[in-house]
């Protein structure tokens, strides 16, 4: 199930055809997002799309945070599965001290800056978006945290690509909310597997609310992970993505 915040962005954003939006900067994040702490990592402050925006409900033609590159910002929402996997992180940073990480599909950058901030060696923020980079250093800079120095950007697209070989130096995936359909789910999946299968001691962290692809295919990851974690979502969370309750984190297993 899409939170409802995912189908006011489906309904507003979506550009149409032949319409052109502003070139997205810091200055129009800092603009058009609020600053929040209603999430599950307070302290962390994150510039998000919140009911408060401007942009919240604006028609498709005029919408404030419309882009170059003609993508619905999803960058600007800090999805539950993300968040229970940032929160793991800050909770039990041994998962991540010395290692580096990889962020897939990184979004607004929480997971990502969480990890930098629990002392992994190196973190990579991976997002086919190139507005995410914008995101992260905005919320990077919002947090003290000097972003291009401490975390690396890239719009790598590691779930279509048949070459992986750059993620050989990575020890750690980190993927937060990447169910929300059964195709990019098996992509996901796929990735998974052949990340595993370079090194035994690569290990990948998931955060996922419940969406419907893992759960239709709970044997599959039941399989492959084990649950370690389990969060209630905040008040706000759950107002803002229907349906959703809590989140898990899961960790795959060692063979």
């Amino acid at each position: 199930m899409f939170s409802s915040k995912c189908r006011v962005l489906t309904q507003t954003v979506r550009r149409r055809p032949g319409l052109r939006g502003l070139h997205l900067t810091q200055e129009v994040i800092t603009e058009q997002l609020a600053v929040s702490r209603g999430h599950l990592t307070p302290e962390l402050s994150l510039r998000l799309l919140t009911s408060e925006c401007p942009g919240y409900s604006a028609p498709a033609s005029a919408h404030p945070l419309a882009s170059d590159h003609d993508s619905d910002p999803w960058w600007a929402i800090y999805w539950p599965g993300g968040q229970v996997l940032a929160r793991a992180i800050l909770d039990n940073p041994r998962l991540v001290s010395g290692k580096t990480v990889l962020d897939l599909g990184s979004g607004c950058g929480a997971v990502s800056l969480a990890a930098s901030l629990s002392g992994a060696k190196e973190v990579i923020a991976n997002d086919i978006d190139e507005n995410a980079k914008i995101a992260l250093k905005t919320n990077c800079d919002l947090n003290n945290v000097k972003a291009m120095d401490r975390i690396e950007f890239t719009t790598e697209n590691y779930l279509n690509s048949q070459d992986v070989e750059s993620l050989r130096n990575v020890d750690l995936l980190l993927i937060g909310d990447m169910f929300y359909d059964q195709e990019i789910g098996e992509a996901v999946l796929r990735l998974c597997k052949t990340f595993k299968a370079m090194d035994r001691s690569k290990n990948v962290l998931l955060g996922n609310p419940g969406r419907w692809f893992l759960e239709s295919s709970a044997e599959t990851i039941r399989s492959m992970f084990d649950c370690v974690a389990k969060y209630s979502l905040t008040e706000q969370t759950r107002r803002e993505n229907f349906g959703f309750h809590h989140g898990l984190v899961w960790k795959m297993k060692q063979r």
